[in-house]
């Protein structure tokens, strides 16, 4: 085999969409003007291709990507339910060149509070195992739901909301897209229901 073709195939290159988060249904949605900011969960790096400088990733080879948020002044959070599909959702491939190994929460955003984790979730099957929930969860997708018990977080305020720890399992291309950004506002605007 050509070594370029070989040196091209052993580059693994993984996107990350930034997505606007939408806070859930029933929750305060305030009208917002062009001048004022909008909460957003994201997912960074936004590309990871290597591991040292200019090293690509082999297979086997473990990185994570963080997923977290960046909250407007004058929101408020108690709790979030974010989904995150790993997979090229255009490819129709199911499992991708990935495989998430762990999720960490324990430096997030939360971390100093009591809370309560309700979904943790890494492709369709509930961490750890005994637990419940995932159900409307499949292959492809990982899931952190936790929220804080008896106290809320005010904006503006940016940090992590979790880390996904993954395994290269093959060569290619793998997109992660926030499919589900649930994030609690406990305060509503009882002007702008």
């Amino acid at each position: 085999m050509d070594s370029s073709i070989k040196l091209k195939t052993s580059y693994l290159l993984v996107s990350a969409l930034l997505v606007t988060s939408v806070l859930s249904a029933g929750l305060s949605v305030r009208a917002l003007s062009t001048s004022q900011t909008i909460s957003t969960v994201y997912i960074s790096p936004t590309v990871t291709c290597c591991g040292a400088p200019s090293t690509p990733y082999h297979v086997n080879d473990e990185f994570s990507v963080n997923v977290s948020l960046s909250l407007s002044s004058g929101e408020s959070i108690n709790g979030f339910d974010i989904r995150v599909n790993y997979t090229n959702p255009h490819s129709g491939v199911a499992q991708g060149v990935l495989h998430p190994v762990s999720l960490d929460y324990s430096r997030n955003i939360f971390s100093s509070y009591q809370t309560t984790v309700l979904e943790e979730c890494i492709d369709g099957q509930s961490i750890p195992a005994s637990a419940q929930g995932c159900t409307n969860d499949v292959l492809g997708q990982v899931r952190l739901g936790e929220f804080i018990l008896g106290k809320t977080l005010s904006g503006p305020l940016s940090g992590e909301l979790f880390r996904i720890l993954f395994q290269v399992t093959g060569y290619g291309n793998s997109t992660f897209v926030v499919d589900r950004a649930d994030v609690v506002n406990p305060i509503p605007d009882q002007s702008n229901p």
